[in-house]
């Protein structure tokens, strides 16, 4: 028998199918732990520098996105922050998060392929079926010990409001993918199957968070799917909505809603609300380079609203508020430049595409949205179990983008 040789292509192909296989992992494990998707995060890091190097490729091409030039600017403009804020050791350490946005590129480079998007989302459909039955036995589980009242579900790195955060895209992106499906027929086959099971668990694990803000990106994602894919589907939704808002009135679920517009003196709806206007007056005095990440904890007393019932905060609850603060305005201006860009894209590539890949940038402008909406009321920018899987979903849009574009050049 002759040995196969291993020549420098052949190299490169398996490097590349060991960068999917992490990524893969990554998507399978990315709503379940941040320890292990982190480890496969890391790995597919290090393959990507040693296949870029291997290859002589130049550091502009591996960056080359429709978002470089706004995620560059805030970078740089979130690192000169954190020189300048209150405390520069603290925001130094802190700003280490920015690494958490490259795996918006890695994303981008290998899952150029139609085949490979397909694979992640049965990897990603996995993982977010054993999360949500996760959280329907811890729940029972918490029934059965009489510790029912007052539980919310969680994953195992991270509050509900994580899991919520994290639920909220499995929702939306699962919910766009089936709808998709179903419309052009391709009901049979265990992918449709498995993807309903895992939507399934993942709409019951995100009810069993309790996570109101998380509840309502959802409800607009699908609503955005729905009106997107078919005009039937999108009046189903509406319906199915306006019966679930009066079945559940009286339930656990809709208590927690009612919660929100209560009187109480500790509701965290109206405790956010003057998070926010701690927030401004943070702004007011800080407004051109913030007082740096991680800082938040350091001055809230200070700013603290007299009706506020919590002495502290580390975060503001708001991802524009948020960066506001600690990056100054022009940092604000440039996450919104960075949003509204990838809404305008997005929906043009949308309008664009045909067949499956038209769904699938559907799913992901969904996701989007729906990430935006609950960043109104939770600062998901930088938490790590939440943002690692948004900028894989964004790297999947960029690469469905770059294949476009090359698709025009070509023409």
């Amino acid at each position: 028998m002759t040995k196969r040789l291993v020549t420098p292509a052949l190299a490169r192909e398996k490097l590349h199918g060991l960068i999917f296989l992490c990524l893969a992992a990554y998507s399978a494990t990315c709503i379940i732990s941040i320890t292990l998707c982190e480890i496969f995060f890391v790995l597919a890091l290090l393959l990507w520098a040693a296949d870029a190097f291997a290859g002589g490729r130049k550091l502009s091409g591996e960056f080359n996105t429709y978002l470089t030039l706004p995620l560059a600017v805030f970078a740089v403009i979130h690192i000169i922050a954190a020189i300048l804020g209150i405390d520069p050791a603290n925001s130094i350490r802190d700003s280490r998060k920015l690494y958490l946005i490259l795996m918006f590129f890695v994303a981008a480079k290998y899952l150029d392929s139609l085949e490979k998007i397909e694979k992640i989302v049965m990897f990603f459909a996995a993982g977010s079926l054993f999360i949500g039955a996760y959280a329907v036995c811890s729940s029972i589980s918490a029934a059965h010990a009489g510790n029912a009242a007052g539980f919310r579900a969680a994953s195992f790195s991270g509050t509900p409001m994580h899991l919520g955060g994290m639920l909220t895209m499995s929702v939306v992106f699962l919910f766009t993918v089936i709808a998709g499906r179903i419309k052009k027929g391709k009901i049979k086959g265990y992918f449709t199957l498995f993807a309903f099971f895992a939507l399934i668990l993942s709409v019951a694990g995100l009810m069993l968070t309790y996570t109101r803000s998380a509840w309502l990106a959802s409800a607009v994602g699908i609503v955005i799917a729905a009106f997107f894919t078919d005009k039937k589907l999108f009046a189903a939704v509406l319906i199915v909505f306006a019966l679930s808002v009066f079945a559940l009135k009286d339930t656990s679920v809709g208590k927690r809603v009612a919660d929100a517009v209560s009187n109480t003196t500790t509701n965290t709806a109206v405790e956010r609300i003057l998070m926010w206007k701690s927030g401004l007056k943070i702004i007011r005095d800080n407004p051109v380079h913030g007082i740096g990440t991680a800082n938040v904890g350091l001055v809230y007393p200070k700013y603290r609203d007299k009706k506020a019932f919590e002495p502290n905060q580390g975060h503001l609850h708001n991802n524009i508020i948020q960066v506001a603060a600690i990056d100054g305005i022009p940092g604000a201006a440039a996450i919104l430049w960075m949003f509204v860009l990838s809404f305008f894209v997005q929906y043009r590539l949308f309008i664009k595409l045909k067949g499956d890949e038209k769904q699938y940038i559907l799913s992901i402008l969904a996701v989007n949205v729906s990430f935006f909406i609950n960043g109104l009321f939770e600062y998901n920018l930088f938490s790590s179990q939440v943002v690692l899987m948004y900028w894989f979903f964004m790297g999947i849009s960029a690469a469905l983008y770059g294949k476009k574009e090359q698709k025009t050049v070509q023409a």
